[in-house]
């Protein structure tokens, strides 16, 4: 049987990819990537130039039929736009699929936007509560939100530009005085790290 490879790849600044990631990016003949114009700009970084074949979260069952077809004929990886596919990224179907097929699956760890951001805090814990993308519709937010306020470590998640103003609020309301760290442009020129509470968030 073959190998699906699920290799992570840097979060913003493209140094960050392993000398591991790189050997099997250059080795396998083919590899399913979110947005096949993001992974160009990486493999032209790197030198490499395997097959791509799409895979995104509209990603059809037959695609992903197809695609465990294709891992029947040699070694494949799978990566995302940015980070680990599969956490908060597509991914998992393909996974799911490779190991029903009978495939080994092995992860090529890598940059990680919840672990850098939280490597950064300076607090001290052993558990985190990942929330991954809050829900968009406003008391579902908030019943997420209300359902982590007891989480004794810290409570991570996603959330875009412009829905930050109104989540904050949400934040403050549920956390108030907690202290916060956001991190933006991880890895990024304009990187951007905040601390802070909810409301000071806000005024920022």
């Amino acid at each position: 049987m073959s190998i699906l490879y699920v290799v992570a790849t840097p979060i913003g600044n493209l140094s960050d990819i392993s000398h591991r990631a790189t050997e099997i990016l250059s080795t396998v003949t083919t590899v399913a990537a979110e947005d096949t114009r993001v992974s160009r700009k990486l493999f032209n970084h790197i030198g490499v130039s395997p097959r791509l074949e799409s895979l995104h979260e509209h990603t059809s069952p037959d695609r992903i039929q197809y695609l465990v077809e294709k891992l029947e004929n040699g070694n494949m990886a799978v990566i995302s736009d940015a980070g680990t596919p599969g956490i908060s990224d597509p991914g998992s179907a393909l996974v799911a699929a490779a190991v029903e097929a009978g495939h080994d699956v092995i992860p090529i760890p890598g940059p990680s936007a919840i672990v850098a951001a939280l490597s950064i805090t300076g607090w001290s814990f052993d558990r985190f509560l990942f929330l991954g993308f809050l829900p968009r519709k406003n008391n579902d937010q908030l019943a997420t939100l209300n359902s982590a306020a007891q989480e004794l470590g810290p409570v991570v998640s996603y959330e875009s530009p412009h829905r930050i103003q109104a989540t904050l609020e949400n934040i403050n309301q549920v956390f108030q005085d907690r202290q916060l760290v956001i991190c933006r442009e991880l890895t990024k020129f304009y990187e951007e790290t905040f601390r802070g509470t909810a409301a000071e968030a806000i005024a920022h």
